[in-house]
């Protein structure tokens, strides 16, 4: 199962982040492949094919983060990632204690199923092989959109007459 630890938002929130991506990239790109707005998330650490027990995963991630307090992250201006195929869009995360701290005691405690060597860089992508008239971290920025981060979920991977869909499988409360 291929499976990644995220922040998964509610149906409004991902409705919100899907228009505002929308109307930016209508304005800016001659082509796109929008993020279908139920599968809108941001991913915190990518665990790839896994064959283990759900709730092994589950007691790892409450051992890490069961302490941990909600808190609220910002969603503030855009990015992108190359790629010859068309750039990836996403919406920037502003810099966040709270936000870095979880992620680094879940990517050191899962580093035996993927060891990431890239520094964490907190952003939910938006689009894909998007050809655009301007780069995405020059495009006119919106208002920021405040999201208060009650819970960590385990999430995993479907393709479903060939398009993904992210399914939460658990989640770790925060306190």
């Amino acid at each position: 199962m291929r499976s990644f630890i995220a922040i998964d938002f509610d149906i409004e929130t991902k409705k919100l982040l899907y228009q505002k991506a929308k109307q930016k990239l209508d304005s800016y790109c001659t082509s796109y492949k929008i993020i279908d707005a139920t599968n809108i998330h941001m991913t915190i650490h990518f665990l790839g094919e896994i064959d283990g027990d759900d709730m092994l995963i589950k007691s790892r991630l409450v051992k890490q983060i069961g302490s941990a307090k909600k808190f609220s992250i910002i969603i503030s201006g855009w990015g992108y990632f190359p790629s010859k195929s068309g750039s990836i869009i996403w919406l920037g995360i502003k810099e966040n204690n709270e936000l870095f701290s979880i992620a680094n005691k879940i990517r050191k405690e899962f580093h035996d199923i993927n060891y990431e060597i890239r520094p964490f860089l907190p952003h939910i992508t938006v689009s894909r092989y998007a050809k655009c008239i301007k780069n995405a971290d020059d495009w006119v920025n919106y208002d920021d959109v405040v999201i208060d981060v009650g819970k960590i979920s385990l999430m995993r991977t479907d393709f479903i007459n060939n398009k993904v869909r992210y399914t939460e499988i658990c989640s770790c409360k925060l306190k």
